[in-house]
């Protein structure tokens, strides 16, 4: 049902994750 949206939270983590090693 709100898979879009879990999915849209987990790719922000790991984007927010690389942005903070960088």
């Amino acid at each position: 049902m709100s898979g879009d949206i879990y999915k849209f939270f987990y790719v922000g983590a790991a984007i927010f994750s690389m942005r903070k090693s960088l």
